[in-house]
């Protein structure tokens, strides 16, 4: 195919397997082929993807199946280091290689070309990109099952309007017309917020091989961006915000606070589900009848709350066979963050898919960590940003109770 010894002896010093030089001598090949397009005599054949391109996509899954990561498949790339995938990345660009390898390491961080950003840079990042959702996908949080999804375009405030629950329809005279609907006077706002932090992937860890740069950090940054989303979910809760009429979410003049503090009884959560069906549209209206769907606990409490939602007795009678008329009554969501905000406090809620409760808003309905990249020119390496906007908010006090 006419290539130089120097080709020859590169491959030779990196071990290439023979179908690897195979396919790399006759990309080289096409190169000189496409740069003396037009010379009589000169070279005629062509390929149909570059292998640059073919370098990305299969160093990426090779690397992907290295690290663990679902989507990833055994290739020739999968047994490299991360030394040895920078050397690849540089030879495929056709740069001069150093041969120190603390030098070829950083010129691969930096070796953009036409492309902007380094093959190398982007590969690292692409990787731990999907291992920051990876962490995010597999973190045990309970805030999505009580809580609705929302979107905000920007960061200004924005009003969520109260568009009223009409327990009916009023009734149509013959030959009267209709009746229009009316929207609320009250509206809760909403304001989103960013949070993030930076990882960074050094020359130092690409030399050392270090694997968990790229597999727990960034697992775990997934996994603390949704925590963030749970604290702030949960947050609602234990701060008792004021809502849009100046009163605290949970407040006696809502009619959505027990008068005294106690644990999950027969008693006490007839009394929340009493509550929750009798608020009224407006004073005086008819009730609303909203059934609770989610008994809120902290881990405290989660025994007596999961005996009396599933037991047909009530665990706490004095006669074993007394009918338990709560059993089934809501669905038991327990978290931690309770018991750090009270040990003893509990909360109902209605189904968020069918009433306001608590949205959670997030900036173009982005409801997974964004991770931006950087390259670091001084320091060797690569930035990633993992950040999320979004923000919790309390939609209805109706649609929730509390005890405690």
């Amino acid at each position: 195919l006419g290539l130089s010894a120097d080709f020859v002896r590169q491959h030779q010093a990196r071990d290439t397997s023979v179908d690897a030089f195979r396919q790399a001598a006759i990309d080289r090949f096409a190169e000189a082929g496409q740069a003396s397009a037009g010379n009589i005599g000169g070279p005629t054949a062509s390929v149909t993807q570059d292998a640059r391109d073919r370098f990305r996509q299969g160093a990426r899954l090779g690397f992907m199946k290295r690290c663990g990561i679902n989507g990833g498949e055994r290739n020739e790339f999968t047994g490299l280091t991360l030394s040895e995938l920078a050397r690849q990345s540089l030879s495929i660009a056709n740069a001069d290689i150093p041969a120190d390898r603390r030098a070829m390491v950083g010129m691969a961080f930096t070796q953009a070309g036409a492309h902007g950003t380094s093959d190398f840079s982007n590969l690292l990042a692409d990787v731990a990109n999907k291992s920051v959702l990876m962490g995010w996908e597999e973190a045990e949080e309970t805030f999505e099952r009580w809580t609705r999804a929302g979107t905000a375009s920007d960061f200004k405030p924005a009003k969520r309007v109260g568009l009223g629950l009409h327990p009916q329809l009023p009734i149509k005279r013959e030959g009267a017309e209709y009746e229009y609907g009316t929207i609320d006077d009250r509206g809760e706002t909403v304001t989103l917020a960013t949070y993030g932090k930076i990882l960074r992937i050094t020359r130092e860890a690409v030399i050392n091989d270090d694997l968990s740069v790229f597999t727990t950090l960034p697992v775990r940054a997934g996994r603390a961006a949704r925590a963030t989303v749970g604290d702030l979910a949960y947050a609602v809760l234990t701060s008792n915000p004021n809502m849009a009429d100046g009163t605290a979410l949970f407040h006696a003049d809502h009619g959505n606070l027990s008068a005294s503090a106690g644990a999950p009884s027969v008693t006490t959560l007839s009394a929340a589900r009493t509550a929750m069906r009798t608020q009224k549209e407006k004073t005086g209206g008819k009730s609303l009848n909203i059934r609770p769907a989610f008994l809120l606990v902290p881990a405290a409490l989660e025994t007596a709350a999961t005996q009396l939602m599933n037991s047909t007795v009530d665990p706490q009678a004095n006669k074993g066979h007394a009918t338990n008329p709560v059993a089934g009554m809501a669905e038991v969501v327990v978290d931690g963050r309770l018991d750090d905000a009270s040990a003893t406090d509990w909360y109902m809620t209605a189904d968020p898919q069918a009433h306001d409760t608590v949205e959670i808003t997030y900036l173009d309905g982005q409801s997974q960590p964004f991770i931006e990249q950087m390259d670091q020119f001084k320091t060797d390496g690569v930035d990633l940003k993992v950040r999320i906007d979004a923000a919790a908010t309390p939609l209805d006090w109706r649609t929730m109770y509390k005890n405690g």
